[in-house]
C-alpha cells in the first residue's frame, strides 16, 4: 500500500488538513479528513486531524501519551 498528497493549490501550507497512516506491522491504515470548513470558525482542522491520528496510533501500539 502506498499514498501521496496532491496539494489543493500552490499556496497550500506544508501541513494540510488531512492525515493518513499506514502500518504494515499491525496491518492497518487510517485516514482522517480535517474538514476545512471549520477554518471559517477559527478552528484549525489540521491540528484536530493530526491529534486524532496520533491518538489512534497510541491506541494501536499501546503507547503511553
Amino acid at each position: 500500500m502506498g499514498s501521496f498528497y496532491l496539494p489543493e493549490d500552490e499556496d497550500s501550507l506544508p501541513l494540510g488538513q488531512d492525515v493518513h497512516s499506514v502500518c504494515q506491522e499491525k496491518q492497518t491504515f487510517g485516514v482522517v479528513d480535517g474538514v476545512g470548513g471549520w477554518n471559517k470558525r477559527g478552528i484549525d482542522s489540521g491540528v484536530y486531524a493530526r491529534e486524532l491520528m496520533t491518538n489512534s496510533l497510541i491506541a494501536l501500539f499501546g503507547l503511553p501519551k
